[in-house]
C-alpha cells in the first residue's frame, strides 16, 4: 500500500435478531396453494388474454372488415335502386299528369262514344260469340264530303292575288267508316 490513501470501505452492519424469532413453521398445504396462485395468477390471466385476443378479437376484426366491404356493396347497389325507384316515381307523376291531360281531351272530344269504336265492338262481340279468333281488325273513321271551299269575292288583292280562302263546314258531312277484318276460325 502506497502512504497517504486511506481505505474508504464502510461495513453496515445488519440486525439479523429477527430471524431467531420466526418458528419452525410446519409444511402447510392450503398456504402453500395459496402463494403458488399468486405468482401463477398473473401469468394465466396473460395467456387468457393472449388467447381471447388471438381466437376472438384478430378474426372479430377481419370479419368485420369483411362485413364493411359487403355493405359498402350494398350502398352502392341500394344507391342505384333508389336512383331508379326515383326515376320511376317520375314516370309515374308524369304519367298522372300525362292521364289528367287525356281525360281533359276525352271530355271534350269523347273518342270511347264515337260510332266507329262502337261498331268495331260490335264486331269484336260477334266475333267472339261465334269463337272465331280475330287476327287484325283496322277501323277508321273518315270524312267523305266536309267542308266547301268558296273565295269571297272581296279579298283580292291589286296584284289579282287572292287573299283568303273562307271554309264553310257543312253540318251534314258524309262519313265513312273503311274497315278490314282478318279472322280465323271454323
Amino acid at each position: 500500500m502506497t502512504q497517504g490513501q486511506q481505505n474508504n470501505n464502510f461495513i453496515e452492519e445488519y440486525d439479523l435478531s429477527i430471524l431467531d424469532e420466526v418458528n419452525n413453521k410446519e409444511f402447510n398445504l392450503g398456504e402453500a396453494l395459496k402463494e403458488t396462485m399468486f405468482y401463477l395468477l398473473p401469468i394465466f390471466s396473460f395467456l387468457f388474454f393472449l388467447s381471447i385476443l388471438f381466437f376472438a378479437v384478430i378474426p372479430s376484426i377481419s370479419s368485420i372488415n369483411d362485413k364493411m366491404t359487403k355493405i359498402g356493396e350494398m350502398q352502392k347497389e341500394t344507391d342505384s335502386l333508389n336512383l331508379r325507384i326515383d326515376k320511376i316515381n317520375a314516370l309515374a307523376k308524369d304519367a298522372k299528369a300525362n292521364q289528367t291531360e287525356i281525360n281533359k281531351i276525352n271530355f271534350i272530344v269523347p273518342t270511347g262514344q264515337t260510332e266507329v269504336v262502337k261498331f268495331g265492338e260490335r264486331i269484336k262481340s260477334t266475333l267472339n260469340q261465334f269463337n272465331i279468333f280475330n287476327t287484325q281488325i283496322k277501323s277508321g273513321e273518315s270524312s267523305v264530303v266536309a267542308q266547301n271551299a268558296t273565295q269571297n269575292s272581296a279579298p283580292v288583292s291589286n296584284s289579282g292575288q287572292i287573299i283568303a280562302l273562307t271554309t264553310d263546314e257543312n253540318i251534314l258531312s258524309i262519313r265513312e267508316i273503311p274497315s278490314k277484318f282478318d279472322v280465323k276460325g271454323q
